[in-house]
C-alpha cells in the first residue's frame, strides 16, 4: 500500500501542478515540488502505519548481544553489526 501512497502522491502532485502553473503561469521548481511531495508521502505513511499495527513484524524476543538489534528467529547474523547469532544472543 505504500508504494501506491508514493505513487499517487508524486502524481497528483505533479498534476496540481501543471494545471496550476497553466491557470497561473507560475510553477514549483522541481526540488521544491519534490521536498513537498516527499514530505506529504512520508506523513500518509506513517498514519498508514498508526492504523495498521498488526502488520508489523512480531517480536520473537532475540536481541543482538553487541549491538542490541532485534533479531528473528531464522537469523544467522546481526543485520545491524553482523555479528554471528549463535555467538552472541541474550
Amino acid at each position: 500500500m505504500k508504494v501506491l501512497i508514493w505513487i499517487a502522491t508524486i502524481f497528483v502532485g505533479t498534476l496540481l501542478n501543471t494545471l496550476i502553473g497553466a491557470a497561473t503561469g507560475v510553477r514549483a521548481g522541481a526540488l521544491l515540488l519534490y521536498l513537498a511531495e516527499f514530505y506529504v508521502a512520508k506523513k500518509l505513511c506513517e498514519k498508514w502505519d498508526a492504523s495498521h499495527p498488526g502488520q508489523e513484524e512480531p517480536d520473537t524476543g532475540l536481541r543482538c548481544g553487541v549491538c542490541g538489534a532485534k533479531l528473528d528467529g531464522s537469523s544467522k547474523f546481526c543485520r545491524q553489526c553482523g555479528t554471528a547469532v549463535g555467538d552472541n544472543q541474550q
